[in-house]
């Protein structure tokens, strides 16, 4: 269990787990690894004045995978929604631009994936950890998007965040310790503020909450 601090700023999360989702796992198979210190570390964003439809970035996701090879990201979604809050689309990306290419930056906040140089169809991760996930330098990682909408001005969250992921003949599961609230009005409205989870449980659980 782990509280949030209220964020306007997106910080990179350090609570990851690895759950195998379907099929008989195996031991060859390329996997982003296991977080050292499961259960530390949330993180998130709180957008304010956000209307229905208009899309929200997280991108500083940075993954790696244990061994040579390649997976596939195959879904992104929320353990947690209230509001109608959804997972958009999703995209990655090498973490640093190959030469010659540079990555748009925000300026509106409202811009898509594909408005800041993502592509579609793209959802690979095949760089290896050099030294494990913590320990790798940033360029030897992959970038991943994800876009978050809502379909009301009403305040509306999402937490958890899982990633489906394809390795060999089997799918896995990446559990992140993150909350996203798109709000309707200030993010020092009640409505706005970080909520408890126990993310031990799947779904994750709300432990305490602002919510009337």
């Amino acid at each position: 269990m782990r509280r949030l601090a209220r964020a306007i700023a997106v910080v990179m999360t350090s609570l990851l787990t690895m759950t195998p989702v379907t099929g008989c796992t195996d031991q060859d198979d390329p996997r982003i690894p296991q977080h050292p210190k499961e259960g530390d570390g949330w993180s998130g964003m709180s957008l304010p004045h956000r209307r229905a439809g208009q899309p929200a970035i997280f991108d500083s996701i940075y993954l790696c995978i244990d061994r040579p090879g390649s997976i596939k990201i195959v879904d992104v979604s929320m353990e947690y929604t209230d509001g109608g809050f959804f997972v958009e689309a999703f995209a990655t990306r090498p973490a640093v631009p190959p030469a010659g290419v540079t990555y748009p930056s925000p300026v509106t906040e409202s811009e898509t994936l594909w408005d800041l140089g993502y592509r579609q169809g793209d959802a690979n991760i095949d760089t290896p950890c050099t030294q494990g996930m913590e320990s790798t330098p940033t360029e030897h990682r992959t970038q991943v998007g994800v876009q978050f909408s809502k379909p009301t001005d009403k305040t509306a969250r999402g937490a958890l965040l899982r990633i489906t992921y394809r390795s060999g003949d089997n799918t896995y599961s990446y559990r992140m310790g993150f909350e996203a609230v798109l709000c309707e009005t200030e993010q020092s409205k009640p409505e706005c503020v970080a909520w408890d989870y126990d993310w031990t449980k799947e779904p994750v659980r709300i432990i305490n909450s602002a919510a009337p």
